[in-house]
């Protein structure tokens, strides 16, 4: 779809884009919002679960209290009854009455919950004690806290209850009135009961497991020693009540209300929410601008590259000018504007609008690669450019300017091409006619030297002079056709004829004579019944040239071998001599080169033997590659590939009698 098609498309499209996009921000905002509300509403919920809790935790802390201390008052009461009722009793010198009326107070069942009764005197003398098992009280360590607790409630005239006291593996508490002795009031007894704590109304109201109760209850003396209830604190919120008169405080330990959250995480997360919504807020703020600097950039690209395409496809410097005030009214929508360029000498005005008097004026220079060509005028009445809109009609004179170099340097390289062209030409016809008509004469001075030779009267020195013209004559004649195969080559005109042999006889047939004359130092090789497709003579001409540049510059013995290769067969030509450098082996094949050591440039020979072989291979179809023959770098070995199939070249088909199959 060509580009005017695509932003028509954009177009047609963009309103319902437009109107999704301006959903997606308050809606995304709303549900930001009400997330936050619907997370405050459960925190305020939490908080009046978790509120409503406690005040129970605190109702149930009162509650217990109060019992402990109702069950302390009773007891307190029964004791001052029970004395109003025996004051007798109390007399001194009536003690075994007493520990009688006491005892009978006892219950001495194994649940009773009572331990003893006794009465202490004013002067901390214990009057009587009435026990359950006789004995038990001094047994276990008590009477000597009965005697403080005595001594305490006597010297303040006040009822008291005791810490908490160890009786035997059980925990037991004293509870006392004062009691004015009869005959002598300004003098108080003490009469007091001991309780197990567990056995004990007080033991019941603290039994949470007998309730089911997970929250943990635990009574306290006065000192903060452990009565009844956990001796650790599983949470350290707790609801602590003083129990009456008693000198006793009930801890009530609770635990946090289990919920699925921290409660810090409710406004957390709501606060969280409220960020995000802004956040979002204001990156969609800053999207939407974008995406609208985004498209003004686009439509300015776009711009740009169709003034570059149309810049560089246009007929001629006048339409370029054109295209680049017409793209500079489009892309800051000015009032008018005006080009004036010189391009090779021609000068070039063209205007676009109404450019009127005005103080919002921008000139660009229009310069290419090398100097300037002109200037870029444009106006705007309303406002002045930014440096924005100045950079804009900075870039699109500079591609303008690169675009009419571009067609100036074109047309000057065209010109130029053609020139080399036509002298290219008139090289390889004069290089091929001077050829042609320096091997005719040659030709007749060989047959004239090849007659002398034959001459019986030709004396000894005569023979040596004609020996070596016939040499030179031959090397030029070689020379020459080395010339001539070269511009046929260079202008196409060169033809092969291939066709199917067997490489052995073919090898032979081009060294035969040269592995005779050089014993030991060229030895050639070819895989039995190999078949290559080849111009016979033209591989007895290539597989000469290769041989007599591995002798010339290289290092007896020489090798060739033909193998078998993947569709077809490779020519390998090896030497022992001091190798190819790196360097060269990308110029080895040009013409008259001769190499860059001091050895290449001694050794005859005009540097196109290995231009006319590449030549050769690749008319054939094939490449030719060079490297080293040993891994330090020496000897040098020439690998020529020849395909099975020859390309056809012209008039020059391939007339293959067997079909192109390699036979191993």
């Amino acid at each position: 779809m060509p580009p005017r098609d695509r932003s028509q498309r954009t177009v047609a499209l963009s309103p319902w884009a437009r109107r999704v996009d301006a959903l997606i921000l308050p809606g995304v905002v709303l549900l930001l919002l009400l997330g936050a509300a619907f997370v405050t509403t459960a925190w305020s919920r939490a908080e009046d679960t978790v509120a409503a809790s406690q005040a129970k935790d605190e109702l149930r802390a009162d509650r217990v209290a109060t019992a402990v201390s109702t069950v302390v008052e009773r007891q307190w009461k029964e004791l001052e009854g029970w004395s109003a009722s025996n004051a007798a009793l109390l007399q001194p010198g009536r003690e075994d009455e007493l520990r009688r009326a006491l005892a009978d107070r006892v219950d001495g069942g194994s649940l009773s919950a009572t331990v003893a009764w006794a009465v202490v005197r004013a002067d901390g003398r214990v009057a009587a004690i009435g026990e359950s098992v006789p004995g038990q009280v001094s047994a276990n360590g008590v009477a000597d806290d009965l005697l403080g607790v005595g001594r305490r409630i006597a010297s303040r005239n006040e009822p008291q209850a005791s810490d908490r006291l160890r009786f035997g593996d059980a925990a037991v508490y004293a509870a006392g009135v004062p009691v004015p002795r009869p005959g002598n009031p300004k003098v108080h007894d003490a009469v007091i009961i001991v309780d197990y704590l567990d056995r004990s109304p007080i033991g019941t109201f603290l039994d949470s497991s007998a309730k089911g109760e997970v929250d943990e209850l635990t009574l306290l003396d006065a000192r903060r020693h452990v009565m009844v209830g956990v001796s650790s604190f599983a949470s350290a919120e707790r609801v602590s009540r003083k129990v009456g008169r008693t000198g006793w405080s009930l801890d009530y330990t609770r635990e946090e209300p289990q919920t699925l959250v921290p409660r810090w995480t409710y406004p957390a997360f709501a606060a969280l929410l409220v960020v995000f919504s802004l956040v979002y807020a204001l990156q969609d703020s800053r999207r939407r601008r974008l995406r609208r600097v985004g498209a003004e950039r686009l439509r300015e690209v776009q711009l740009l590259y169709r003034l570059a395409e149309r810049s560089l496809h246009a007929d001629a410097v006048e339409q370029q000018a054109e295209d680049l005030v017409r793209s500079a009214h489009e892309l800051v929508s000015i009032d008018g504007s005006c080009v004036d360029v010189t391009v090779v000498g021609q000068a070039v005005q063209r205007q676009s609008g109404h450019m009127e008097p005005t103080d919002h004026v921008f000139r660009a220079p229009v310069s290419g690669p090398r100097e300037p060509l002109g200037e870029l005028v444009v106006s705007r009445a309303r406002r002045p450019f930014d440096d924005e809109e100045r950079w804009v009609v900075q870039t699109a004179a500079t591609l303008a300017g690169a675009a009419m170099h571009t067609r100036e340097a074109l047309e000057t390289e065209r010109q130029a091409g053609a020139e080399l062209q036509r002298l290219d030409e008139l090289r390889s016809n004069l290089l091929a006619t001077v050829a042609h008509e320096l091997l005719s004469p040659l030709t007749a001075v060989k047959g004239v030297l090849d007659l002398l030779s034959m001459q019986d009267d030709l004396g000894h020195k005569g023979r040596e002079y004609v020996g070596v013209a016939t040499e030179g004559t031959d090397r030029l004649v070689a020379l020459i056709r080395d010339l001539f195969d070269c511009s046929l080559l260079e202008t196409g005109q060169l033809d092969i004829r291939p066709r199917r042999q067997l490489a052995s006889e073919l090898l032979d047939g081009a060294l035969g004579a040269q592995v005779t004359s050089r014993m030991g130092e060229l030895r050639i090789s070819a895989t039995a019944n190999l078949m290559i497709t080849v111009d016979p003579v033209r591989f007895d001409q290539l597989v000469n040239n290769l041989v007599t540049n591995a002798f010339r510059h290289g290092a007896p013995p020489v090798e060739v071998a033909v193998r078998p290769a993947d569709g077809g067969a490779v020519v390998v030509v090896s030497d022992e001599g001091p190798g190819i450098a790196a360097g060269d082996r990308d110029e080895i094949f040009g013409k008259f080169w001769q190499g860059s050591t001091g050895h290449a440039r001694a050794v005859q020979g005009a540097g196109l033997g290995l231009s006319l072989v590449q030549g050769l291979v690749e008319l054939h179809g094939g490449h030719i590659t060079i490297d080293s023959t040993h891994a330090d770098g020496r000897g040098a070995r020439f690998t020529a590939y020849f395909p099975d199939v020859v390309p056809v070249r012209g008039a020059a088909e391939a007339e293959l009698t067997d079909r192109p199959a390699a036979i191993a």
